[in-house]
């Protein structure tokens, strides 16, 4: 290394110093000379000149680099007090002077009044003391509003209830029915692989009968046609002799004679072993027709036995589904319709007996809705009948089906009082019978005889 470039890289700063030297974002800071520059300014080298210059560069860029990053960073806190500014100014905009309490104290707002039916009753009692009648009216006409609607509400949130019920129901019933479905998948998966394998096996078979049955009549073909032509065999030695005896033409008719004795030998052959050829093969291929006709009606009904239990089940578990949904509707009907107050247990929820009709009939209409949500009955099936006035469904009165129900419940419960009223009397008649007849004296026929 020359003492020239030795000073360049002495008087070069390392990256740590370039670092350390860096000026703060907020205030410019002028590149520091080389100590080499200072040493020897009078230095005429070429090559440590353009080392310099180099360097000079890169300190310009440096420094023009964080100039641009501090305008960034000016820019970026001009945005974020123009921000500021606008949020006050809308901030400010948005608080009315006036409306601030003084003394640093929040203004309490009175909370808005909830009006319940105690409260109004408690209303309607002072306009009653007070012989405001108009306004008393007046209340009791709100108290009559507030109850309607809120035995609007409890109506409308029993319904709800019972279709969260049905659903319930609903989500158990499609839960198994998947379970069904997946199981009888899985049979008839298995019973088309085994079918499937049966058909190969027997593919197998019958093609393995084929080859021998055509081993077979090829061999016989080739014995019928190897036999020797006795016909022909006797013209030729005919020909062979008459030939020696020196009529060669009578040889030679001699010999075509043989020829065609011979054709037609090899023709009659021909046609006797196609007609067993026939015969055999028509057997065997109606044999294995039979097999596969058969084979595929026994895997046909072993399909349509797994199809028929998965429709059965299935069946099963619709007329399930269905059982299910009406025992819930049956046990919400009943308890609506023998709720009563218990005075052993007065926490249990009752229901006001005007209360009873609208709530049976919603729950029939969420009934015949669930019975058509769910496919179990036609839009047109689920539809209620009539009511007893016609075009008019008041919620207190009650269809068809609904009263019947009711009536032949009270019609029953009259009958058992009356089964036991009438049991109480003839207990209590037996019972005065056997004590007349234990408190008469019994007359014997002395006591008579005296008495005569």
């Amino acid at each position: 290394m020359s003492d020239t470039e030795q000073q360049t890289l002495e008087a070069q700063p390392t990256n740590d110093d370039a670092i350390l030297d860096q000026p703060d974002n907020n205030a410019e800071q002028d590149p520091q000379i080389p100590e080499a520059d200072l040493a020897d300014p009078q230095n005429d080298n070429p090559e440590q000149n353009d080392s310099l210059e180099q360097q000079n560069d890169s300190y310009e860029l440096q420094n023009d680099s964080i100039d641009l990053q501090n305008d960034s960073y000016e820019q970026q806190n001009d945005s974020y007090e123009q921000q500021n500014d606008s949020i006050d100014q809308i901030t400010n905009d948005s608080i009315d002077q006036n409306d601030i309490p003084q003394g640093g104290e929040e203004e309490a707002y009175p909370e808005e009044e909830v009006e319940t039916i105690e409260s109004l009753r408690e209303k309607q009692a002072e306009a009653i003391n007070n012989l405001d009648f108009t306004l008393a009216q007046q209340i009791q006409q709100r108290i009559d509003d507030l109850a309607n609607d809120n035995h609007t509400q409890f109506i409308e949130e029993y319904s709800i209830n019972f279709g969260e019920l049905c659903a319930k129901i609903a989500r158990t019933h499609f839960r198994d029915r998947k379970r069904i479905n997946q199981a009888y998948l899985k049979k008839e998966i298995a019973e088309r692989t085994k079918m499937s394998e049966g058909f190969q096996e027997l593919k197998k078979k019958h093609i393995g009968e084929l080859q021998d049955l055509e081993n077979a009549l090829f061999s016989l073909y080739k014995e019928r046609m190897t036999k020797p032509y006795t016909a022909h065999d006797t013209l030729i030695d005919r020909a062979k002799l008459t030939a020696r005896r020196g009529d060669f033409i009578k040889a030679q008719e001699y010999q075509d004679q043989a020829e065609e004795s011979k054709l037609e030998e090899e023709q009659k052959r021909e046609e006797l072993f196609k007609e067993v050829y026939k015969s055999r093969m028509n057997a065997l291929l109606d044999k294995q027709s039979q097999e596969i006709s058969e084979y595929g009606v026994q895997a046909n009904v072993s399909l349509d036995k797994i199809m028929k239990e998965k429709a059965n089940k299935i069946s099963e578990e619709n007329d399930k589904f269905r059982r299910n949904l009406a025992r819930e509707y049956k046990k919400t009907c009943d308890f609506v319709t023998h709720s009563r107050y218990d005075a052993k247990h007065p926490e249990q929820q009752t229901i006001e007996p005007r209360l009873k009709p609208a709530m049976l009939n919603r729950l029939e209409d969420a009934y015949n809705d669930v019975l058509v949500k769910y496919g179990l009955e036609s839009p047109e099936a689920g539809k209620k009948p009539k009511m007893i006035v016609p075009n008019l469904r008041p919620e207190s009165q009650m269809s068809l089906r609904m009263q019947s129900r009711v009536e032949s419940r009270e019609n029953e419960r009259k009958k058992k009082d009356e089964e036991l009223r009438t049991s109480s009397k003839m207990s209590s008649r037996n019972a005065s019978r056997q004590g007349s007849k234990l408190n008469s004296p019994k007359s014997s026929p002395r006591t008579t005889k005296n008495t005569l």
